[in-house]
């Protein structure tokens, strides 16, 4: 009994100072710490969690922790469509093409001229190329003289049979070079969305919405800030081209709003949810415009002639609506090479105010100073000359200056003689009898 009583005695004080010896241990496991969050990988399918579609996306840095860099420098010279922002990539095409195979050098104003070295700096600082479309999406010509036409439609028609007509409005004659542009693209909806009618600024329009789950299967949340501002992505039936509408930007120019798509270009984005709500209106815009308008921009080239652009037009067709997509650009340029060895015209007409002044080669000083700045009613610059021969041994020349004459005034005009230095006494007479006190 004694050597029972001392077995649990000794067993209790092993098991008591196992237990502090435990609790004197450090921890065997690391402490908590905050992870990187895995990057977003997208579900199958397009439905998204009520958790993940209530969370704002906000915005963000690059992977070094710094804030964007402004992505978009492309200069554009934009068209204005009854107040809207338009530009579409083939006049660019046409102005690549031009430098190509016209002018065969850098495009280069030749003399003083504000819009054509605008138009100029701004195409010739465009990376915009044929490497940034597929090649079935575009056409590109040049050709020369009155069969040029009929070589650009044979061309259009082999690429786009459906799309080569209207090509008359190009201005065409047998000293033109025309250069052509044209990008045609079409896409519908993998699912075709549903007819609505909306609000768009207070006014009442036309347009479609996402009633159903499987059309907002359409739609993928790039990025979202709140009802007034996000970025989308509407999905298309090409696995190559991408189609985003953004709204909250600023609607200046797209800068802002191209820089967020490519900071945003690798994220596959989240679906919308069932109580979610997407609705557009229809776009359909005709937009033609002429970048001259009758004015010619004079370019350099590696010869004396020199190449003279007399047009550059282009014509804008795009349509959004339920079902699709549908964007066609043409774009041309009509140039004609300056005659070799012939400067630029100078108009040079004394038809403003102007200076007069006469000197000896030799001396710094002038003679006679003259600043022109009026005009008198005689169109002969307010002089009038007399000559009178009397006898071979007498020429007068008489300068009167006509606005002299005044029927107000009782003296009679100053007149300047220049005769012979053999001056007969007849030639005097004549003198003294035309005015005896100017002689």
């Amino acid at each position: 009994m004694t050597k029972f009583k001392l077995a649990c005695l000794l067993g209790m004080i092993c098991l008591s100072f196992w237990g502090c010896r435990e609790s004197s241990q450090p921890a065997t496991t690391a402490p908590s710490v905050p992870t990187k969050p895995k990057p977003y990988e997208p579900s199958k399918s397009s439905i998204t969690d009520e958790a993940n579609t209530s969370k704002k996306i906000v915005k963000k840095t690059t992977d070094q922790g710094h804030q964007r860099i402004r992505f978009d420098q492309e200069p554009r010279l934009a068209g204005d469509f009854k107040g809207n922002y338009v530009w579409a990539a083939a006049m660019d095409l046409a102005w690549k093409k031009a430098k190509a195979d016209v002018v065969k050098r850098e495009m280069e104003v030749s003399d003083d001229d504000a819009l054509g070295d605008s138009i100029a700096s701004t195409f010739n600082r465009s990376k915009f190329s044929t490497s940034d479309l597929d090649a079935a999406s575009y056409y590109l010509f040049s050709g020369e003289g009155p069969q040029a036409i009929d070589n650009l439609r044979a061309g259009l028609k082999r690429k786009f049979p459906y799309h080569s007509s209207k090509l008359s409005e190009i201005p065409l004659d047998s000293g033109t070079v025309v250069v052509f542009a044209y990008l045609y693209k079409k896409f519908l909806y993998p699912e075709p969305f549903g007819k609505t009618s909306m609000s768009f600024e207070g006014k009442e329009v036309k347009g479609f919405n996402a009633g159903n789950l499987q059309r907002k299967k359409n739609i993928r949340i790039i990025h979202y800030i709140s009802d007034d501002k996000f970025l989308l992505r509407i999905a298309l039936n090409s696995q190559e081209d991408e189609l985003f509408v953004g709204k909250g930007y600023s609607m200046a120019d797209p800068t802002e709003v191209l820089d967020d798509i490519h900071f945003h270009k690798d994220e596959y984005g989240n679906g919308l949810h069932d109580h979610d709500y997407f609705s557009a209106p229809n776009l359909k815009l005709d937009f033609k415009r002429d970048f001259l308008n009758g004015h010619v921009i004079h370019l350099k080239s590696n010869d004396a002639k020199g190449w003279d652009l007399e047009s550059m037009q282009e014509h804008i067709r795009f349509a959004m609506d339920e079902k699709g997509v549908e964007i066609e650009n043409k774009a041309w340029i009509g140039a004609k090479d300056g005659e070799k060895g012939k400067p630029l015209p100078k108009n040079l007409l004394l038809n403003k105010p102007y200076w007069v002044i006469m000197k000896r080669k030799d001396s710094p000083r002038p003679y006679f100073i003259l600043g022109r700045t009026e005009h008198r009613d005689d169109e002969s610059g307010g002089l009038k000359e007399i000559f009178i021969a009397p006898s071979n041994a007498l020429s007068i020349s008489i300068v009167i200056p006509k606005h002299s004459f005044h029927p107000q005034q009782s003296r009679s005009p100053k007149i300047a003689l220049v005769y012979t230095p053999h001056t007969s006494p007849q030639a005097a007479a004549v003198a003294e009898s035309l005015h005896p006190a100017s002689c």
